[in-house]
């Protein structure tokens, strides 16, 4: 079967009364479809109308198979269709996870200096025998653990 190419060559104001777009405009048709029937359009017209066309046997088998081919494009657009949603959906959770990451780090980074604030203060509590440093130092540890400079604490007050 010869395939026949349409091509736009800038003539339209002169071709204007030979367009076949109008006749095989539909409303939900692809590309590939508009393509296909001005095709046939063209190749109709090419052989004098509808009733000159011959149909040789590769014509006729192609056309018992077409359902067959139908079923396996719209198998495989759904399984694109699947593995572009599988993709996105995987890199949602990876920026998901990135985001993740970064918020974990900057946690322990302001982690590690308010542990390092606490220690200073606490060195600084001792040092100097003062309760405020002390009592800075133990509201910066919080919940860590309390009774980490209870000693250093205790010795304080008992003096």
């Amino acid at each position: 079967m010869k395939l026949l190419l349409l091509l736009s060559h800038g003539q339209a104001s002169v071709e204007r009364g030979f367009s076949i777009n109008k006749q095989v405009a539909v409303e939900n048709l692809a590309e590939l479809s508009y393509i296909s029937q001005r095709v046939i359009c063209e190749a109709v017209k090419n052989h004098g109308g509808l009733l000159n066309v011959p149909i040789p046997k590769e014509l006729k088998a192609s056309v018992r198979q077409a359902r067959h081919r139908y079923a396996a494009y719209l198998d495989k657009q759904k399984k694109q269709a699947l593995s572009r949603q599988a993709t996105s959906k995987r890199k949602e959770l990876e920026q998901e996870l990135d985001k993740m990451q970064g918020r974990k780090s900057k946690l322990q980074k302001t982690l590690k200096c308010l542990l390092e604030s606490a220690d200073r203060f606490s060195e600084e509590g001792e040092a100097k025998n003062n309760l405020t440093y002390l009592v800075k130092a133990n509201s910066f540890c919080g919940k860590r653990n309390p009774c980490e400079n209870c000693t250093a604490f205790t010795s304080l007050v008992s003096k």
